[in-house]
């Protein structure tokens, strides 16, 4: 059927009624509801999966996950939206499912924009683009504050209505504080859209330059690589089997693999980082430098997305797939069962992340009951388990997910008391791992020195192929006297 009538005749210049309240409210929330369907569903949208890579669960998202997606990505709608778009779609709402917000959407696109925007039609283009183009240039950011774009509009068209203007603001693209993208409303009255940058108009990220932590500096560049290269590529497959990582960028109006277009070093880095796509920061910048053969320094430099995706589906062949499995069951075998000991060093109300410092000592505490290590095997396994643990764009760990598939913990099952934590059922017969011999050489430190042999012939022809040749730093030295004294003697 035919929509209500959401705002007053947009041809009318006179006042609005008493019930024109809450019917511009929902106007104002269908608009923000179709920007983001046409974000999302249009041409070259990535679609609805892309937020689940901000949700903690794979089938509903949560208010509060909705606006950490809506602060970094380019979703056409400000955060003062989404509480208004939660309860238009499901009443009250604080979570809704992501099958529930795609028919949402879906509907909003086939209903496109309402009749009462018709009269925009009659609007000069030509005159109001050149105005929106002069107080928000595409190339330096293209955006203004809505009082700015309320000023420039009138100044194009001073003959407009209130409620036309009204129209004009809906129709425009946020950002995630409110302010307007003037040239995504010419794309919308067919003034067409500006041309794709390398920085892209819509990249507003937290650019953290550096410098950056070396990440687990005991272990090979190639296998820091691989693996913060294999958890992209499941952080991708989990959100939804048909979402790549170009389909993402997409969304900031960068570039895709047909395009031969550089990217500045510091904003791939703040994408890889705060796209939730389960790598740190730090481990960005390593993967920038390896794909890049050590030649991106500068802070101008620039990278080509497509050695970025070549190094993405590499990582997703056999030999690669097999490193990074050889890695997690030798990791299984040292930790599996030792969940008691692994959360010795978590406080009770710790939240789903943890600082590294704090996820070593876990680590160090599972892994300490082994009197033939040494110091240097004990960080050389350290760095290679840190290796598999997903992160935040500040190196923080997903520890709950890391210690329920390699430790065994269940959900949340240890004692509240934190002096007489244990788990209820630390070893159910579902989850048994077979008990290895010390004397097998396929188990315990053995393993990790056949790895370790394994990983050394995997880098002479490795996953990610650099442009130019990278010289693999020697492996420092073990320091620290006094932290080998407090492990093992007490």
């Amino acid at each position: 059927g035919a929509r209500a009538p959401l705002l007053s005749d947009p041809t009318s210049s006179g006042g609005s009624s008493s019930s024109a309240g809450p019917s511009r409210s929902r106007a104002h929330t269908e608009m923000a509801l179709l920007r983001l369907a046409q974000r999302l569903l249009g041409q070259r949208g990535p679609g609805v999966p892309t937020l689940a890579l901000f949700a903690s669960t794979p089938e509903e998202l949560r208010i509060d996950e909705m606006l950490a997606a809506v602060s970094v990505m380019p979703l056409g709608i400000s955060r003062a939206e989404v509480e208004a778009l939660f309860s238009h779609i499901r009443e009250d709402a604080e979570v809704i499912s992501l099958e529930c917000l795609a028919s949402a959407l879906e509907t909003s696109l086939s209903a496109g924009v309402p009749a009462e925007a018709a009269a925009l039609e009659r609007i000069d283009i030509g005159r109001l683009s050149a105005a929106l183009h002069r107080l928000a240039p595409p190339g330096k950011g293209g955006r203004a504050s809505p009082q700015q774009f309320r000023v420039t509009v009138m100044q194009a068209e001073p003959f407009l209505t209130r409620d036309q203007l009204e129209w004009l603001i809906m129709l425009t693209d946020q950002d995630g504080e409110g302010r307007l993208l003037p040239w995504t409303l010419l794309g919308r009255l067919g003034g067409g859209t500006p041309p794709t940058t390398a920085t892209g108009a819509s990249v507003q990220l937290r650019l953290a330059p550096g410098p950056h932590v070396r990440v687990a500096p005991h272990a090979p560049r190639s296998l820091v690589v691989t693996a913060a290269l294999a958890r992209i590529r499941s952080r991708l497959s989990t959100a939804g089997p048909t979402l790549d990582l170009e389909r993402v960028l997409g969304l900031f109006d960068i570039a895709t693999w047909d395009d031969d277009i550089a990217v500045k070093r510091e904003v791939l880095i703040a994408l890889l980082s705060q796209l939730r796509l389960g790598v740190s920061a730090s481990e960005a910048n390593e993967v920038v430098e390896y794909i890049s053969g050590g030649r991106v320094g500068a802070s101008d430099g620039s990278v080509p997305l497509r050695s970025l995706y070549a190094a993405v589906h590499r990582a997703g062949e056999p030999e690669a797939e097999l490193l990074v499995k050889q890695l997690r069951e030798l990791a299984v075998q040292r930790l599996w069962g030792r969940g008691a000991a692994f959360l010795s060093g978590i406080s009770s109300d710790c939240g789903e992340w943890l600082p590294e410092a704090d996820f070593r000592r876990c680590l160090s505490a599972a892994l300490q009951d082994d009197p033939l290590a040494t110091l240097a095997m004990a960080e050389d396994e350290e760095d290679r388990m840190l290796l598999l643990a997903e992160k935040d764009a500040a190196g923080d760990v997903r520890w709950k997910v890391f210690g329920k598939e390699l430790v065994g913990l269940e959900d949340d099952e240890w004692a509240a008391d934190r002096g007489d934590r244990q788990l209820r059922s630390p070893m159910s017969p579902s989850r048994q791992q077979p008990r290895i011999d010390a004397r097998d050489p396929t188990g315990t430190q053995q393993s990790w020195r056949s790895m370790k042999t394994a990983q050394a012939a995997f880098t002479q022809r490795s996953v990610v192929t650099p442009l130019a040749q990278v010289t693999e730093p020697a492996t420092p030295r073990p320091r620290g006297f006094c932290r080998c004294r407090r492990k093992y003697v007490g």
